[in-house]
């Protein structure tokens, strides 16, 4: 260890530098100049070296500073101090001498690389909802040498090849419904939004009967009762008989029930109506091929939230199923259209009671709900933004806010004399009580304020047409300097890092703004393939060495990581249509499909937990919703999904929502390697699930248990499965 210690008018600076044995020793070389103490950063040497400076004033809370991961010193988040080059390509580290004592410490840590299939492993918990041994051992680049160089070329093509409609068709969640219920739909050619279509397809006749219906009249289809459904059409019901149970099952699905061969209850076919919606989005996530699409929905649907909480008729699942897919079909689309698609809905306009929003009358005002979310949460955030993400400060140092009230009352205007659409009477989609969810909103123009109103700038704008005053808003907020950073850190967050440095943060930020990266991209802003692009093949998403940065990483979805086990062990529906009925889990983990308790989402992008993440000025969204509770019954679902499969036990525990399982893992690759050689199975098990990461004395551990359990070969897998559930390499990704 090195010390070196400067006095600077009266204040004292101290570097400690720690070098591990594994690396060659660098001098440092310091300088003071106006008043600033200036560190000359050493160059990285070894490419699998991360060195990293922390500053500290009191030598037991260290702060990260700066790193260097193999390509050029950078700031850590949230700190962008001067980190200038000189000569060319030196480079040196600056900071104001603001406080009596102040001390530095350097640190390089070596890490050693991973092999191909463990770095295509780590790639797909990124980008998918988790990593399938097939997958992995199909990706381009499985055996070159060059697979982790930049510009990430076979990463590049998988994305390319995800984006591509050509080989990886839309896995549309409402037309999934739409092609299994009511026989009356039919495909409306002409459903068209934003250019891309929006999946009102008819009945496949190639499927049966699967899913329960509304009609207009708020009549449930089919109806045991004997209602006739929209075409007159009668449904036949079976009565069957299952120990002390009587059910009835409508004819086809009672049949369909019974050419499967399955021994299980005769009810297997049937679903509770509210749970349709969960049911699709979990077949999609599980078996759909286009993983990166499925991801950036779930991850857009986090920032323009709808939840169940506060809504109106969560049983009627075509809304929900329409609303989410505004997320598919544009997941590497334009987020400008999806501004207009979530402000035109009528699903958003009721949950965010903008829904028959009329201009001010006496004392009545506008409601003011939408236009103060569309800012804060969908576009520019509550503080000015530099493009890297950090804070603008005004000349006393302090954040400078994005919008006032009057700004938020200015723009309640706007959203005036938008309503629900007139009362449906017709039959290709679902109208419960007539009430249309589907169309766009209704425009009263009669509602809304036509008159002067200030933007953010203080230029004043009025329009003659509700939607020309609507749209120049949303243009407003679309093309304002904070949207590409406040987007590019939330979405980096969703897929990467919880703490994206400062360069990471500008660099996506950018590709929103020039709608690029590498080439690829549609060259308008907003484009989301540019910005997808940017945060999987950022140096800062690929760098190996990385690893080793404490700070670097996040903490993981636990919806991500209960479907990464389904995926990986592929999960074997024994239900009647190949469907994963597991319960409404909000209450267990912290997350649901559709389930956010909140327009905040399920987690607030800056919490920080106690400890030494808010120590460090860290952030961990994850972490606020990892409570004494879903802390311990994530490990309890996987454990269900592990030895039981998808089956409830009762109201509170177990995974599904049968008393008997409706879905099984496929265990029978990890019981053939276990009859080899523990360390076979253990090795195939590091590769799925900690993708490469799993450290010696967790495996030491592992290993221990196996060779002295008395259990069978499946008891052992399935021991090891969830062994590997509790480790901190699972439930982290780094």
């Amino acid at each position: 260890m090195f010390i070196l210690s400067h006095i600077i008018k009266f204040k004292i600076v101290i570097i400690l530098c720690f070098i591990t044995l594994s690396s060659i020793a660098q001098n440092l070389e310091t300088i003071v100049a106006n008043d600033k103490f200036r560190l000359i950063l050493p160059e990285n040497i070894n490419p699998n070296d991360l060195k990293t400076i922390e500053w500290s004033t009191n030598l037991i809370d260290w702060e990260p500073v700066a790193r260097n991961f193999g390509y050029q010193w950078q700031n850590t988040f949230p700190n962008a101090e001067t980190i200038e080059t000189i000569n060319g390509n030196d480079q040196y580290y600056e900071k104001d001498l603001d406080e009596s004592s102040i001390f530095y410490r350097l640190s390089t840590n070596t890490f050693s690389n991973i092999d191909n299939s463990h770095s295509i492993s780590r790639f797909l918990q990124q980008a998918t909802f988790g990593p399938k041994l097939s997958e992995i051992q199909a990706f381009d680049g499985y055996n070159a040498s060059d697979l982790d160089d930049s510009p990430y070329t076979y990463y590049s093509t998988w994305i390319a090849n995800q984006i591509n409609t050509n080989l990886t068709p839309i896995s549309s969640h409402r037309a999934y419904f739409r092609e299994r219920s009511d026989p009356s739909f039919v495909t409306n050619p002409s459903a068209i939004e934003n250019g891309v279509s929006l999946f009102e397809v008819g009945t496949n006749e190639n499927y049966e009967l699967v899913f329960d219906y509304y009609e207009q009249g708020n009549d449930l289809q089919p109806d045991p009762d004997g209602m006739p459904n929209n075409q007159g059409t009668v449904y036949e019901f079976e009565t069957a008989q299952n120990g002390n149970w009587t059910y009835d099952i409508e004819k086809s699905r009672y049949d369909a029930w019974q050419a499967k061969g399955l021994t299980s209850n005769p009810n297997d076919p049937n679903f509770n109506v509210k749970d349709i919606k969960q049911i699709i989005w979990h077949k999609i996530a599980i078996d759909g091929v286009d993983q990166l699409r499925q991801r950036m929905a779930w991850a857009l649907s986090q920032i323009l939230v709808v939840g169940i909480e506060g809504n109106i008729h969560p049983q009627n699942n075509e809304k929900w199923l329409k609303y989410y897919d505004i997320f598919v079909r544009h997941a590497f689309g334009n987020y400008r259209d999806i501004l207009d698609e979530v402000t035109y809905s009528p699903h958003m306009a009721y949950y965010l009671t903008y829904e028959g929003n009329k201009l001010q009358t006496g004392d009545k005002f506008p409601d003011e709900n939408y236009a103060r979310e569309v800012m804060q949460l969908f576009t520019i955030g509550l503080w000015e933004l530099n493009q890297n993400g950090t804070f603008k400060k005004d000349a006393d140092d302090n954040l400078i806010p994005t919008y006032d009230n009057q700004d938020i009352t200015e723009f309640a205007k706007v959203f005036t004399g938008l309503s629900r659409p007139l009362n449906y009477g017709g039959t290709n989609f679902e109208a419960q009580f007539g009430r249309d969810y589907i169309s766009r909103v209704r425009i009263e123009s009669y509602n809304h304020d036509f008159g002067p109103k200030t933007n953010l700038y203080g230029t004043v704008f009025e329009h003659t047409t509700v939607t020309n005053d609507v749209n120049y808003v949303l243009d407003h907020l679309f093309n304002h300097d904070n949207t590409p950073p406040f987007i590019a850190k939330r979405l980096i967050q969703r897929f990467t890092v919880s703490n994206p440095s400062p360069t990471y943060i500008y660099d996506v930020a950018q590709a929103f703004i020039d709608g690029s990266y590498n080439g690829y991209g549609t060259s308008e802003r907003g484009c989301l393939e540019a910005v997808i692009r940017a945060i999987l093949l950022h140096p800062e998403a690929r760098t190996q060495s990385l690893g080793a940065d404490v700070t670097h990483g996040k903490l993981r979805e636990p919806y991500v990581r209960l479907m990464h086990y389904c995926r990986a062990f592929n999960l074997t529906s024994l239900n009647t249509w190949d469907l994963y009925n597991i319960r409404d889990l909000l209450d267990s983990i912290g997350q649901a499909p559709y389930n956010s308790p909140s327009v905040f989402n399920f987690y607030k992008s800056d919490y920080q937990p106690m400890g030494d993440i808010i120590d460090k000025n860290l952030v961990a969204p994850e972490f606020e919703i990892f409570t004494d509770v879903t802390s311990v019954q994530l490990p309890n679902v996987l454990w269900w999904l592990i030895y039981e499969g998808i089956k409830r036990n009762s109201a509170d525990t177990g995974l599904g929502n049968k008393w008997y399982s409706q879905g099984v893992l496929d265990l029978s690759d990890q019981i053939s390697l276990l009859q080899d050689d523990v360390d076979d199975l253990i090795d195939n098990l590091d590769l799925l699930i900690t993708a490469g990461r799993l450290t010696d004395q967790n495996r030491i551990i592992i290993e221990n248990y196996l060779n002295n359990s008395s259990g069978n070969a499946e008891q052992k897998v399935k021991d090891a499965l969830y062994l590997f559930c509790i480790l901190p390499e699972f439930n982290s990704l780094y």
